[in-house]
């Protein structure tokens, strides 16, 4: 697709089929763009680190024509802004930042989020919100829902687990 010129981004919806990680959806995509040799790929020009970071960012932003709004880090845009441990131990040294955030880093690396100006999460712990009143209250959705469904999904216990 990307030697067609097709705008190529990543996303994911369902947290439930799988993990919500953009980092390894930007590693899975830069390995899937090695060319093979012997295979209809093997011409192909393979995608590099930047690539795989475009499709995670700007390219998410123009997909859906948003990119004159947000989608990259410029003045009048609105931004969100993840910050590296660049010390952890599967982080540093950094020999190349483009590899180093493919590659190798996890969300368990994540020190600070900015959403919009905004603050979010500070030294590894989300300020915006209390994320046990967040993770009590899916959980109780989450209940209902499967309670209604009935089924298969039909929970064990009448009672939401409580956290």
């Amino acid at each position: 697709m990307l030697a067609a010129g097709v705008t190529v981004s990543l996303s994911f919806d369902a947290s439930s089929l799988a993990p919500i990680n953009m980092f390894e959806s930007m590693n899975v995509a830069w390995n899937l763009g090695i060319p093979w040799v012997g295979t209809d790929t093997a011409e192909l020009p393979p995608v590099v680190f930047r690539q795989a970071i475009e499709m995670a960012t700007i390219n998410g932003a123009k997909a859906l024509g948003l990119q004159a709004v947000t989608g990259s880090i410029t003045p009048g845009k609105r931004a969100d802004i993840v910050l590296i441990r660049a010390d952890d131990l599967n982080i540093a040294p950094i020999g190349d930042l483009e590899s180093t955030v493919v590659r190798s880093a996890t969300p368990a690396n994540i020190d600070t989020v900015l959403i919009d100006g905004r603050i979010v999460k500070r030294n590894r712990e989300m300020v915006s919100h209390d994320a046990g009143t967040i993770v009590r209250n899916a959980a109780a959705a989450a209940h209902a829902v499967r309670t209604r469904a009935g089924g298969v999904l039909t929970p064990t216990s009448p009672t939401p687990p409580r956290f």
